[in-house]
């Protein structure tokens, strides 16, 4: 007990996990210790609550959310968890409780709380990946406007890009239709096809004549890029003569590459031309008397003056074509032409010329347009190594041969004079030589070799080196052809030749020329046996028995003419047409080609000339039943030529009309052939008309009106009297049949009429 007005200090201790919180009951007061004054019996009460603590729950930035979040009390003891949730397209990154990562978890639990606390979440976008395939391989690509590294809801716009010969056809994947550009939205990993298609096109062969095109490779559809070669075969009778829609021109086979749709037309005209851009023509006959032997590919010299070409060609003659009988085009040169004048001297590689029958070949020309026909290299066989025709007025004498043996002339010497043939060269001895740099083609040979030339000699005195592909110096020997009256005044023509290039040996002809008088001169060589030397295509005798088996290759010597080593044995005189060959040209090629350019005027006869009329072909098609006579009935028609036509139809049938190159409706009616035409006669069945009528009232016909029924058809009419009524009679075409309730047309072949009569009933 306590006596009034006793002092008492009150002091409230909290257990553990408690605070103070206030006094009440007599004493009401926060303060603790509290001291009080005893006045009455006094009751006082302390309260004690429990601890709270404050969790500061937060997210550093975007992407997710925390729960329960912002300050969150706990009292002293709880535990508190705590839920990590990131939003769609992110993942938590950490969570940092107290400053301590705690790692990517999605759960937190403070337990037993007895202090303050922080959680914060970190969140984190998601990264994607956006996989873009192109289907097939190679056939286009795909570009990105974002490459990377994607998040969720990145707008990323794809373009598809096809490769030539392609074309993009639609998307796979994670997203489908054919739209380009197309933009998809990142939500997740996402896999994508670009799906290409390659372009195909069809080619379409359209045959003029008579004829078939050969297409490698044979398909119904081609890709973009693709080389089909095509080949024009004519039929018997039938010659090629071009190209037109999507290509031009002769060559054949030819190779058309595909980037469309494309048409081909193949024209062939019957063998009397050969080709319908070229406006004249000139049969050449060789006379079979002039050629020994038969010969292939010889390569025959043509020579014509004539004023009618004046005008008609190109003027540099690129427009000469030369066909054989058949019309296939032959392998030409062209030496000289001089337009103004309508003088030509060309070189034609015939393949086959015979001595018991003439041969006849073509030569075409009055195309303004056409581009050079010449082929030079291809009118001398592989045999020949070099081709000299001299007549280049100046500067390089070229070898018209494939091997280039090319040459150039030295100190002087004078082009462009005449010569044997067209232009030659002259040489003054002492100075002038020409020189063909080292060739294999020109020596080293093993089994043969042909030499022959033109030859005028201006000094026939004095020792003179002709040919030479020879050099003393270094064992260089080859072989050389001089000319030697000092030493051999009976034999002057001499050839040296060496195996080794050390040893030589050395053979004459049995000839003696004359001054400024022009020789065709052959010296051939065989392995192991004795040369041969032919002047004026007449073999001489030779002068020597020597045999070697092959000629040194002194390669680094070069091939003279007019000159060897020795300055005093220059050549004077005047060459033209140096030919030297690898094998040994026979008796025959060697006599007809002397026959050939001794007197080309001679040697064949020329036709006259003819001007081209273009030919036609007249296709007629019957549509229907029915026939159609041309008069005149031909495979071949010219342009301008009148034709009639009459179509005449079976029975039962009817003559419509034309359709095609000719339409109306006119029979018989005449044509005008003006280009290859087709013409389509069209014949349809006939129709008659079947009059069926009711006379007065009384009942119905059925089918009734103007009824239409074709040739041979049968039909049956109804007649049905309205009620009260009766049939009284039918007439057909004037004819009374009766009483009838039916009547049928067999086999309808006219018009008729067919009436119906009724009567009341009484």
């Amino acid at each position: 007990t306590y006596t009034y007005g006793t002092q008492v200090q009150l002091n409230a201790s909290a257990e553990v996990g408690w605070d103070f919180s206030h006094w009440s009951g007599n004493i009401t007061s926060r303060d603790n210790p509290l001291t009080i004054i005893i006045t009455d019996n006094m009751n006082v009460t302390a309260h004690f609550t429990l601890k709270q603590y404050v969790i500061n729950a937060s997210v550093s930035g975007l992407g997710g959310t925390i729960t329960p979040s912002g300050l969150v009390t706990v009292y002293y003891g709880e535990n508190i968890t705590f839920t990590i949730i990131p939003d769609v397209g992110y993942h938590i990154l950490d969570v940092i409780v107290d400053g301590e990562s705690k790692g990517q978890i999605s759960k937190y639990t403070f337990y037993t709380v007895t202090a303050n606390h922080t959680i914060t979440a970190f969140f984190a976008p998601n990264e994607y990946t956006l996989t873009v395939n192109v289907s097939p391989e190679g056939s286009g690509t795909v570009t990105l406007n974002n490459t990377g590294p994607y998040y969720y809801g990145d707008a990323v716009r794809l373009t598809a890009n096809s490769n030539a010969g392609w074309y993009f056809s639609r998307w796979e994947g994670d997203i489908s239709g054919s739209q380009n550009p197309i933009i998809i939205i990142i939500d997740g990993d996402k896999n994508i096809t670009a799906v290409f298609t390659q372009k195909v096109y069809t080619l379409d062969i359209v045959i003029i004549g008579n004829g078939s095109v050969i297409r490698e490779p044979n398909k119904m559809f081609y890709t973009d890029g693709e080389t089909v070669t095509l080949t024009a075969i004519a039929k018997s009778g039938w010659t090629f003569s071009g190209w037109g829609g999507d290509i031009s021109g002769l060559t054949n086979p030819i190779a058309i590459t595909m980037t469309e749709n494309k048409t081909v037309t193949a024209t062939f005209t019957i063998n009397n031309w050969w080709c319908r851009d070229w406006q004249y023509r000139r049969k050449i006959i060789i006379n079979h008397t002039k050629v020994y032997g038969e010969l292939t590919d010889f390569p025959v010299l043509i020579e014509i003056v004539d004023s009618g070409l004046i005008g008609k060609t190109q003027p540099n003659g690129y427009d000469f074509v030369f066909t054989d009988a058949n019309n296939a085009k032959l392998n030409h040169q062209v030496e000289f032409y001089d337009s103004a004048t309508g003088h030509l001297i060309v070189w034609v590689k015939v393949p086959y010329l015979s001595p018991t029958e003439d041969t006849i070949i073509y030569m075409y020309y009055g195309n303004p347009e056409c581009e050079n026909q010449q082929s030079p290299a291809e009118v001398w066989d592989t045999n020949y190594m070099l081709v000299l025709h001299l007549n280049e007025e100046t500067g390089t004498l070229y070898d018209s041969t494939i091997n280039g043996n090319n040459a150039t002339p030295y100190k002087g010497v004078l082009q462009g004079v005449t010569g044997k043939i067209d232009g030659a060269v002259t040489f003054d001895p002492g100075l002038d030589y020409i020189e063909i740099p080292h060739s294999d083609t020109l020596t080293g040979y093993t089994e043969a070799f042909t030499v022959s030339f033109w030859i005028r000699l201006e000094d026939t005195s004095r020792r003179q080196t002709i040919l030479c592909k020879y050099d003393t110096a270094g064992n260089m020997r080859g072989w050389q052809i001089e000319y030697d009256p000092l030493h051999c005044p009976d034999n002057p023509f001499w050839l040296f030749a060496s195996q080794d290039g050390v040893t030589y040996s050395q053979w004459w002809a049995s000839f003696i020329p004359k001054n400024n008088t022009w020789y065709y001169i052959t010296v051939i060589w065989q392995s192991n046996e004795i040369p041969k030397f032919y002047v004026n295509c007449t073999q001489v005798s030779t002068i020597g028995t020597a045999t070697i088996s092959s000629i040194y290759n002194n390669v680094g010597v070069p091939l003279w003419i007019g000159r060897n080593i020795y300055a005093v044995r220059c050549f004077k005189g005047s060459l033209d047409e140096i030919r030297i060959s690898n094998i040994a040209r026979s008796s025959e090629w060697i006599l007809t080609a002397y026959n050939n350019q001794l007197n080309p005027m001679t040697f064949y006869s020329l036709g006259e000339e003819e001007t081209f009329q273009e030919n036609c072909i007249l296709t007629v098609h019957v549509d229907g039943y029915g026939s159609v006579t041309v008069a005149p009935e031909k495979t071949i028609y010219t342009q301008g030529e009148n034709v009639t036509l009459t179509a005449t139809p079976i029975e039962g049938y009817e003559f419509q009309g034309w359709s095609g190159d000719l339409t109306g409706t006119e029979n018989p009616v005449n044509i005008t052939i003006t280009k290859n035409m087709n013409i389509t006669a069209h014949f349809t069945l006939k129709q008659y008309v079947i009059n069926a009528s009711v006379s007065g009232l009384g009942g119905t016909i059925t089918p009734s009106g103007l009824v239409t029924v074709y040739y041979g058809e049968n039909i049956t009419f109804t007649i049905i009297p309205d009620v009260g009524y009766h049939i009284e009679d039918v007439i057909v075409d004037g004819i009374s049949e009766g009483q009838i309730s039916e009547y049928t047309f067999y086999t309808v072949d006219a018009d008729h009429t067919i009436i119906a009569v009724f009567s009341p009933d009484q």
